[in-house]
C-alpha cells in the first residue's frame, strides 16, 4: 500500500500527523510519504515539502490577503503543487492533516483531490464545522449557517462578521467532493462532526489517538525528580502553561493553585509557556521546561509529577492527558470536553470553569495517596488497553484496506 499524509508540517504535531505513524507502516511494508508545507527535518528522504520559490512568494501574499478579508484556506496557491508529484500520483490513499494550521492548503483542492483519490481526513478540532474558529465554546451557530457570530476574536479571528460566508464556502466545497472518509479521535468530534450541516453527509471513523508507550511510562519519581533537581519530598503539580490561548484554562488553575496551602511542600511543573503565572510565582517554586520536542525530558516531569492538570475549556482529544496517564500520574479534567471520555476513571472531571472545584480536586489528591496511586493504576491499564501506538496504526491499516476494498 502507498500512503500519502498531507499536513502543515512534519516534526511540529508529529504524534498525530502522520510522522510517527510512517516508520510502523514502513515495517510492515507499505510506502509511506509526509508532504509538508513546514519541514524540519531536512534529512528525511520521506518527507517532501510543498514549495517553489514561486508559489512560495504568492502565497505570503494571497495568507496576507485572506487575513484581512476574514477567510482563511481558500486562495492559497501553494497545495497546487502536490499534483505535479511522483508521490501524489502513486499514492493509493491521501491522508489529509492539520489542513488549516497554515495557510497552505485551498480547501477548493478537495474537489480534484476527491475525484482522483481515495481521501482520509483526519478532524483534529471543529474548525472546518464552523465560520471561523477552531472551538465556538458556547456558541451553537455552526448548528444553523453562523448567521452572527459572537466571538469574532476566538482563534482564527476575522475583522468583521463574515463568519456566515466561511461556513457557507466549506459547505458549498465539500457538497462538490466525493468519497472523502473522516477520521476522529472522540467520541465528542464524531458527535459534532454528524450534527454540523458541512460534515454530517460524510462518512467517520473514530480511531482514539496513540502514543509510544516506550518513551511514556512510569520511570520512577525518585530518579525522574533527581534528573529535574525536584526535591524528593515535595508533592508536584504539573501542567501545561499556555495564557495565550484561550482553551487550555491556564487562568483557572492559576486562580485554583492560589487557593493550595504550601504545605507539604509543593513544586509546580510546567510545559509550553515560559514567565507567565504571575498569580502564584511568589508561593510556590516553579520549574519551567518550556515547549520542547524532547520527549524523554517531557515524560521524567510528568513521572515526576503527582497530579497533571488539563482543565482545558475545549479540547477534540488531549493527546497530553494521555500521555500523562502513560507516565502513572492521576488527572484532573473540567467537564464538557472530550476529556472526562478520554481520561475515564484515570482521573477527577469537576464542573468547567470552576477553580474552587479544581482546588477542591487538587487538595483530596494532595492528601490521599491511596486515591492518587488508584487512579494512576486505572490510568495505566486505560492506555494500554486504548492509546498505544500499535492500536493506532492497526486501526488506522484496517481503514485504509476497506477503502481500498470499496
Amino acid at each position: 500500500m502507498k500512503i500519502l499524509y498531507i499536513s502543515h508540517s512534519d516534526l511540529l504535531g508529529h504524534q498525530f500527523n502522520g510522522f510517527t505513524m510512517m516508520p510502523e507502516l514502513r515495517k510492515l511494508g507499505h510506502e509511506t510519504f509526509l508532504a509538508v508545507d513546514i519541514q524540519k527535518d531536512k534529512e528525511n528522504p520521506f518527507v517532501h515539502r510543498i514549495y517553489t520559490p514561486k508559489t512560495r512568494n504568492i502565497n505570503r501574499y494571497l495568507a496576507a490577503v485572506e487575513s484581512k478579508l476574514g477567510i482563511r484556506n481558500i486562495l492559497p496557491i501553494q497545495s497546487l503543487e502536490l499534483f505535479s508529484h511522483e508521490w501524489y500520483m502513486n499514492a493509493d490513499i491521501i491522508h489529509l492533516q492539520l489542513l488549516h494550521a497554515t495557510q497552505y492548503f485551498s480547501l477548493l483542492n478537495l474537489i480534484r483531490m476527491s475525484k482522483e483519490k481515495k481521501i482520509v481526513w483526519t478532524i483534529h478540532d471543529p474548525w472546518i464545522t464552523t465560520g471561523h474558529c477552531i472551538y465556538s465554546l458556547d456558541c451553537n451557530g455552526w448548528l444553523n449557517k453562523c448567521k452572527k457570530c459572537p466571538y469574532l476574536d476566538l482563534p482564527f479571528p476575522i475583522p468583521w462578521d463574515i463568519a456566515w460566508l466561511n461556513w457557507q464556502l466549506k459547505r458549498n466545497i465539500l457538497a462538490r467532493t466525493q468519497g472523502i472518509h473522516l477520521v476522529v479521535a472522540s467520541s465528542y468530534m464524531e458527535n459534532i462532526v454528524k450534527l454540523s450541516p458541512i460534515t454530517a453527509e460524510m462518512p467517520v471513523t473514530l480511531i482514539p489517538f496513540g502514543i509510544d508507550t516506550n518513551i511514556y511510562y512510569p520511570r520512577g519519581k525518585e530518579a525522574a525528580r533527581k534528573k529535574l533537581g525536584i526535591p524528593l519530598d515535595a508533592k508536584v503539580i504539573s501542567f501545561r502553561s499556555a495564557s495565550y490561548s484561550p482553551y487550555k484554562g491556564t487562568e483557572y488553575i492559576e486562580d485554583a493553585l492560589s487557593k493550595i496551602p504550601n504545605e507539604p511542600p509543593v513544586v509546580i511543573a510546567t510545559l509550553d509557556a515560559v514567565g507567565d503565572l504571575k498569580k502564584i510565582r511568589d508561593r510556590f517554586p516553579i520549574i519551567e521546561l518550556g515547549w520542547t520536542d524532547d520527549h524523554e525530558q517531557k515524560a521524567a516531569l510528568l513521572s515526576a509529577s503527582d497530579i497533571f492538570l488539563m482543565p482545558s475549556t475545549a479540547e477534540a482529544f488531549g493527546l497530553m492527558a494521555i500521555e500523562a496517564m502513560a507516565c502513572g500520574v492521576p488527572i484532573v479534567v473540567f467537564d464538557g470536553t472530550s476529556l472526562p471520555e478520554v481520561v475515564g476513571d484515570g482521573g477527577l472531571v469537576v464542573p468547567m470553569k470552576n477553580s474552587d472545584a479544581l482546588a477542591d480536586a487538587i487538595k483530596e489528591l494532595l492528601a490521599d495517596r491511596g486515591l492518587r496511586d488508584r487512579l494512576a493504576a486505572i490510568g495505566l491499564r486505560r492506555v494500554e488497553e486504548r492509546y498505544t501506538i500499535k492500536q493506532y496504526v492497526d486501526s488506522h491499516l484496517t481503514l485504509y484496506d476497506r477503502i481500498l476494498a470499496s
